[in-house]
């Protein structure tokens, strides 16, 4: 399990998560890129529903934060790899308040380029 910001370019940073993803779930683990919701590329999904992608086929218990939330006691999928593109690192404390404890239980956080 990792939180792994990766720096540089957006584009790049964004086509370097990917192949990441790609590479965790063929592998059997879970992963997600971590996105500013409605930022307005048609990808970014609310927080709750990119939490959800790390869960083992379940939703998040209710419509929001609150008692019984917590990371801890969540069904996630196996070694799961939490990727953040550069400019998303905000994202973090945000579903950190919608789910305490998620980044002591998917931490460290790291951080690194792409490579040229």
């Amino acid at each position: 399990m990792a939180i792994l910001i990766i720096d540089g370019p957006h584009g790049e940073a964004i086509e370097f998560a990917q192949t990441l993803r790609a590479a965790r779930i063929a592998k059997g683990g879970g992963a997600l890129i971590v996105l500013k919701p409605g930022a307005g590329k048609g990808h970014e999904h609310a927080l709750p529903h990119q939490v959800e992608k790390l869960l083992a086929g379940e939703t998040l218990p209710g419509p929001g934060p609150g008692p019984g939330i917590e990371a801890e006691g969540l069904p996630w999928k196996p070694n799961p790899l939490v990727l953040v593109p550069a400019g998303n690192e905000a994202v973090l404390a945000d579903i950190e308040a919608l789910v305490p404890g998620f980044t002591a239980k998917f931490g460290p956080v790291s951080r690194m380029a792409p490579l040229p």
